[in-house]
């Protein structure tokens, strides 16, 4: 959860898994972060990506009502000149 010292402490063994090249046999290999935090990390990017494209599709609805606006005004326009 926090890191491979979560086995050491909990009196197991290291598994593979917590190695780079899943190869016990490289003591540098080791993995120092646990699973909690690259959660989070990974959370947060996923929360930030998704608060600017929010905001991006607020702006683009926004810009779409405006041209529907003068869209519509010009044609009304463009009607009532018509007649005269």
């Amino acid at each position: 959860m926090n890191g491979p010292n979560d086995y050491i402490d909990s009196g197991l063994s290291i598994p593979p898994s917590c190695y780079l090249n899943r190869k016990s046999s490289i003591a540098n290999d080791l993995y120092t972060s646990g699973c909690v935090a690259k959660l989070t990390q990974a959370f947060e990017m996923g929360s930030r990506i998704e608060v600017i494209s929010d905001w991006t599709l607020v702006g683009v609805e926004g810009a779409t009502i405006i041209v529907a606006c003068v869209l519509g005004i010009s044609f009304k326009n463009m009607e009532r000149r018509r007649y005269y």
